[in-house]
């Protein structure tokens, strides 16, 4: 792709200086009608020029003139395409990476009408979509959330992606006797009293990305992942909650 485009940009590069050059085939030059002819300016020499093209195809010859728009000049018609161009490619290259829950291991939920006790085992991949660039992730933390209310904190030590890998970590959230606000004790319970239940939960992950030098938007990023809508089935039969819907892909922003 990249070698494509190149080509292109020499391609139009060669056809634009073209237009410049004082040799400028005029066939198929009609009379009575507006022809390129290349260089035309008013007032100059080129009207003798012009007048003697048009001799050649009949008797009225013919004169430079301007056409009511500017013509557009030679910088602007060799740099928009390449702007164009090199804004395609830093925007493919600068591609976020991809984050996805795998998989989700719950013990049983202890809940009162105040308190919840549980821990959640979370693994999950990051995908780099970088063919020339590695990334190092630090201060990687995470929340996990039932509703509006944060259940428990965890935290991945800080680790190196190569170019065109997934990596996959851990993430494990325990809460012990973690106090809860009426409503969501209650709507624990009563989930938690259904034969078959499941719970929706939300992980929010956040970390510094340091990007490897290379053709890139930057090298430095704030990571925010948001993962709504974590679906964790329990029923009687198992002793453990297990991730309803994978992978579950979440959204991330580089800021």
């Amino acid at each position: 792709m990249a070698k494509q485009t190149v080509a292109s940009l020499l391609l139009i590069a060669v056809l634009v200086l073209c237009i410049g050059c004082k040799e400028v085939r005029v066939e198929g030059l009609q009379c009575c009608f507006d022809n390129h002819i290349g260089s035309c300016n008013p007032g100059t020499s080129d009207d003798d020029r012009c007048n003697q093209l048009c001799l050649n195809s009949c008797t009225k010859g013919g004169k430079c003139k301007h056409f009511n728009h500017a013509p557009p000049t030679l910088l602007i018609i060799i740099v928009g395409p390449i702007v164009l161009y090199g804004e395609q490619i830093l925007r493919r290259r600068c591609e976020h990476p991809r984050f996805t829950i795998d998989s989700v291991v719950s013990t049983p939920i202890n809940a009162s009408s105040s308190e919840i006790t549980a821990s959640w085992n979370v693994s999950f991949s990051l995908q780099n979509r970088f063919k020339h660039q590695s990334i190092f992730y630090e201060y990687v933390s995470a929340s996990l959330f039932y509703g509006d209310m944060l259940l428990s904190n965890s935290t991945v030590p800080p680790f190196h992606q190569a170019e065109k890998n997934k990596t996959t970590k851990n993430l494990t959230f325990s809460a012990r006797a973690v106090h809860v606000d009426e409503l969501v004790g209650k709507a624990l319970l009563a989930q938690r009293q259904n034969e078959a239940r499941v719970l929706k939960f939300q992980v929010k992950v956040k970390g510094l990305v340091t990007l490897s030098p290379g053709i890139r938007c930057g090298t430095d990023y704030l990571m925010i992942v948001n993962c709504k809508n974590v679906r964790v089935g329990y029923s009687p039969s198992a002793t453990v909650g297990t991730l309803e819907d994978w992978p579950k892909k979440c959204t991330l922003q580089l800021t």
